[in-house]
């Protein structure tokens, strides 16, 4: 029922417990879920993820050792804060219960609405939120917070902001996952077309590496980096570069990169790089049984989906 159901590529919506498919998605007044046990054959009725009401652009994150879910989102009201939730997933009775009441940490020093936010959950079971701010009027930012307790979304702590300078866009946008033991996380994000990442060691953000620069904010709109975080603790990002055609109008081509810890591969072209050519969106998603990954795009020309496997 809303065009903008699953707005922000970047974020993960959906998630599998072993017997259930779980996706999460904005029904244009709240974030609902719906889950399926027969491989997408058939869905259950919608839920309610977020006790407050207007929620969207979720994030999610599940923890399927502990079969524990935990979701992050924003109003489209300004403030400055976001809401977070945690359910306990019953598979076998297709069931998420949630919180009594969702948390609403402090993020933005000025108040904004949609902030793109990104949640997961580190080796040493503290939560982490990356999430659009503005730090001044017309300048805006990423920061990156922390949970004070592990598997709790009670309280938590500012880590750092990830741009210098802020950025004159509101439209930065990024993604936040485990980077190896304890509490090291990679933080990879996107602002004016620029592609970056800084890694937390477990007490201070590195310097950024910028893996791809463009200059124009395009790219950082239709095709954001998606990420994911390997086994043996690889960084793998999808994204699309600022390809016009004809000048400004935004049609990426999409790209792949890897850095194990200290530096970034080559780009690899996964979709076509004509210059009529366009596509957006893409998204990466990890097998964790096969360690292979799959990337997934839209191509504007055919208005369909594309997919590429990594073995």
């Amino acid at each position: 029922t809303s065009t903008s159901a699953t707005a922000t590529s970047n974020q993960r919506k959906l998630f599998y417990d072993g017997v259930n498919f779980w996706s999460f998605y904005w029904d244009g007044t709240n974030t609902v879920y719906r889950y399926s046990a027969d491989n997408g054959v058939t869905w259950s009725a919608g839920s309610i993820a977020f006790k407050t009401a207007g929620v969207n652009e979720v994030s999610t994150w599940f923890d399927g050792s502990a079969n524990l879910v935990y979701a992050v989102g924003d109003r489209s009201n300004p403030s400055d804060h976001v809401y977070v939730q945690r359910g306990v997933v019953a598979p076998a009775t297709h069931t998420i219960t949630w919180a009594a009441a969702d948390r609403t940490p402090t993020v933005s020093t000025v108040i904004i609405g949609d902030k793109h936010a990104f949640i997961c959950k580190d080796t040493s079971g503290y939560l982490w939120i990356l999430s659009t701010v503005c730090t001044a009027v017309g300048a805006y930012d990423l920061s990156a917070m922390r949970s004070t307790a592990a598997d709790s979304i009670v309280n938590w702590i500012w880590t750092g902001n990830m741009l210098v300078p802020d950025d004159p866009y509101a439209n930065v946008k990024g993604s936040i996952v485990p980077a190896g033991a304890g509490g090291q996380v990679w933080a990879v994000y996107t602002y004016s077309g620029n592609m970056a990442s800084r890694k937390y060691d477990g007490a201070a953000w590195s310097a950024e590496s910028t893996f791809y620069v463009a200059g124009r904010v395009q790219s950082t709109d239709t095709a954001p980096p998606s990420v994911v975080v390997d086994s043996g603790g690889v960084l793998h990002v999808a994204y699309g570069d600022d390809h016009e055609q004809p000048t400004g109008t935004s049609k990426p081509h999409i790209y792949y990169r890897y850095n194990q810890g200290s530096s970034w591969s080559v780009a690899l072209a996964l979709s076509g790089t004509a210059a009529n050519d366009g596509f957006k969106w893409p998204t990466l998603s990890l097998d964790t049984s096969t360690g292979s990954i799959y990337a997934f795009w839209y191509d504007m020309q055919a208005n369909s989906i594309i997919g590429k496997k990594n073995v």
